[in-house]
């Protein structure tokens, strides 16, 4: 098995997007909480999906 930068990408990304999901479900009754929470969700993934999508579509020639 051999360990990518991309695995790596992926690994933060999946533990990311636990954490929020764990985060929010106790956040119903603090707005400013939701939102901090939500950003950091928004940083986490949109970088890494952006990245993974355009290594994943990159052609060699």
């Amino acid at each position: 098995m051999k360990l990518t930068t991309l695995g790596i990408i992926l690994a933060l990304k999946n533990l990311g997007t636990w954490l929020a999901t764990m985060s929010f479900t106790n956040v119903r009754d603090d707005p400013g909480l939701f939102l901090w929470l939500f950003l950091i969700y928004v940083l986490i993934n949109v970088p890494s999906d952006l990245f993974l999508m355009n290594h994943a579509t990159k052609t060699k020639d």
